[in-house]
């Protein structure tokens, strides 16, 4: 539960460990997932199958008009001042709006998959599918819903417990398909599905019983007009940036499959390049998408200096894993790709490293994003998307069509349309912002040029194995162990600074929430 006592740091590292826990235990199995599949998959039926899921991803981003996300703004501020009353008439008309769009868009899927089986996805096979795939989308906006109670109560553990379980249940099902020679694109959509219920039931149980009933059962509601206008108006201007990496990912990812799906192997190749991308998300947005609440909170406390703060300590760890990050996918990129998804997807890791370089920016854009959203500035954010987007998908046209890079060219589209999208950003929110470190970054660009240099030559001068993805598995240990072994080294005053932040909020003297 929300407890306003509880300082900055102590909510990061405390309810932060159960989200790490959660992605060393989630990370693999969504892996083991992928793996499965792109093994017992042809390259069309995986690009088939992930883009359908992209397809119903990106719709559910705006399924429910954005108030998912502008519940997470306004009930933590209610909650705080015992305000469960209005509280409750903002999730019953969330509830309300995704269960009726759900329905309406889940029938115009049903119903639309000939078309866009042969207009859009451009595969005969993809009709089956598709209509499954409507229950997918029903299922999604359930465990969305569910979900927003333990998110507002920053409750790490709950949230990323039932996600867990969720692909748990995935993976257990797509292993019985494979186990006894069952595995088809249909089996597999409906195993999707079958896990996705079960978690979205499980996650109702969990927030009606945690925190339904100790915030909202019994007590009335109470409707108010000014709250509840604020409350629109604050989740139509998200219903345009909604959530900024699906948006853009998503989108990019469509926009292979309309131009490049005919060929029926670009869009699984892209698929999995997102998902080689999203590897280092997994470590760093679970808790850069906890200070959303965190900075929500604050700004209703008018704690600038904590936003501040936090911005600045974020920026500086968040950069200098960027950089590092960026060099090892540019020399790394194919061997990684292969260690994952076999040599059949070797394209994948060539296509990483056209983005490569740019993940700094990324880092950067998803911080500068959680402050927007946490002191409420949406109508900039919206703004600030609307003309990324515009500029995305003028470069994707440009680098596909025009120059005919095709997937590598949507992989470049997207980290050159970052750079604006972090100037911009940054410049909103200039006033919660220092400067950065700029020495301390470029010597660790110099240090992780070199590095990463110094490793890539030998380790592809020797011949480890015959089997291709041993072969890559142990030069990506090499590169790992030796970057590591660098990184620490040069950079020892951030881990002894990390450390001290951790005793710190074991001895309560961090940061604090209160003025």
């Amino acid at each position: 539960m929300l407890n306003p006592n509880e300082s900055i740091s102590e909510k990061i590292v405390n309810k932060g460990f159960w989200i790490y826990v959660f992605v060393i235990l989630t990370g693999p199995i969504s892996y083991g997932v992928r793996m499965i599949l792109s093994d017992n998959l042809s390259l069309s039926d995986f690009g088939l199958f992930y883009g359908l899921i992209s397809f119903i991803s990106l719709l559910s981003v705006y399924n429910d008009f954005g108030m998912t996300e502008s519940l997470n703004y306004f009930v933590p501020k209610l909650i705080v001042k015992e305000d469960y009353g209005r509280s409750k008439v903002l999730f019953f008309l969330a509830f309300v709006c995704q269960v009726f769009t759900s329905i309406i868009i889940t029938v115009w899927l049903f119903f639309a998959a000939p078309w866009l089986a042969e207009n859009y996805f451009h595969n005969a096979h993809a009709l089956v599918p598709i209509q499954i795939m409507s229950l997918f989308f029903v299922g999604l906006n359930l465990m969305q819903i569910s979900t927003a109670f333990l998110t507002i109560a920053q409750d790490t553990k709950y949230g990323k417990w039932v996600e867990f379980l969720r692909m748990f249940l995935s993976l257990v099902w797509v292993w019985i398909l494979t186990l006894f020679w069952l595995w088809s694109l249909t089996n597999f959509t409906w195993a999707w599905i079958f896990a996705l219920f079960l978690g979205a039931w499980v996650a109702w149980i969990v927030s009606f019983w945690k925190y339904y009933r100790v915030y909202f059962l019994g007590r009335p509601a109470i409707y108010d007009a000014a709250t509840v206008k604020s409350f629109f108006k604050y989740s139509l201007a998200t219903l345009i940036s909604a959530n900024i990496s699906v948006v853009l990912s998503q989108v990019d990812m469509q926009l292979i499959i309309y131009f490049l799906g005919s060929d029926q192997v670009s869009p699984g190749y892209y698929s999995n390049y997102l998902s080689l991308i999203g590897i280092p998300f997994l470590v760093f947005s679970p808790i850069i998408g906890f200070l959303f609440p965190v900075i929500s909170e604050l700004s209703g406390r008018n704690n600038d200096d904590g936003i501040r703060m936090i911005w600045s300590s974020f920026a500086k760890y968040l950069g200098i894993s960027a950089i590092w990050i960026s060099f090892f996918f540019l020399f790394f990129g194919a061997e990684f790709s292969m260690m994952f998804f076999w040599e059949k997807f070797q394209e994948s890791g060539e296509i990483l490293k056209y983005s490569a370089l740019f993940i700094f920016f990324n880092f950067l854009i998803q911080l500068n994003f959680q402050v927007l959203a946490g002191i409420g500035r949406v109508r900039e954010r919206a703004k600030i998307l609307l003309i990324t987007l515009v500029i995305n998908v003028i470069l994707n046209l440009f680098l596909i069509l025009v120059v005919k890079m095709w997937a590598r060219g949507s992989a470049l589209a997207v980290g050159l349309s970052w750079l604006p999208l972090w100037y911009m950003s940054h410049r909103a929110i200039s006033a919660y912002t220092a400067q950065l470190d700029w020495k301390r970054l470029f010597r660790n660009l110099l240090l992780a040029l070199a590095t990463m240099s110094v490793i890539y030559f030998p380790v592809h001068a020797v011949h480890f194995s015959d089997n291709i993805q041993i072969e890559s598995l142990i030069i990506i240990g090499i590169a790992i162990f030796g970057s590591l072994i660098i990184f620490a080294l040069m950079n020892r005053d951030l881990l002894i600074e990390a450390k001290w932040l951790f005793s710190s909020v074991r001895g309560k003297k961090a940061w604090h929430t209160t003025d």
